[in-house]
């Protein structure tokens, strides 16, 4: 029998710094975002418990999709809601959108990487 954790308020995490989180881990997260994702929620931003971060993964682990957007909808809903979650994957989504930007203005998959930093 596993114990019962205690409630916790969510902290309270402004819609720009969520889209810069999961931007950070789409641009550096390439092959394993969820460690970045971690890195980020639990250990420098204290967003999330160990605990919640775990429950978070199984929870998408289930679902259909990516993962790391699952886990990007869910942190971002825990932190603010509905506006959380956007925020959230459009912060994820702004990396993979400026590559493809970058890929359709040059044609070249190497150089739109560079258009994108």
């Amino acid at each position: 029998m596993s114990a019962v954790l205690p409630l916790q308020q969510p902290a309270h995490a402004p819609l720009g710094a969520i889209a810069k989180a999961f931007l950070t881990v789409s641009v550096f997260g390439f092959g394993g975002g969820i460690v970045w994702a971690r890195r980020i929620a639990v250990e420098q931003r204290g967003w999330l418990s160990d605990a919640e971060f775990l429950d978070i993964v199984s929870l998408c682990q289930f679902l259909p999709g990516p993962n790391i957007i699952g886990i990007a909808v869910c942190t971002g809903t825990k932190l603010r809601g509905a506006p959380g979650a956007l925020a959230a994957v459009a912060g994820f989504l702004d990396a993979v959108m400026g590559a493809r930007r970058g890929y359709r203005a040059t044609g070249d998959g190497w150089l739109s990487l560079t258009v994108m930093v």
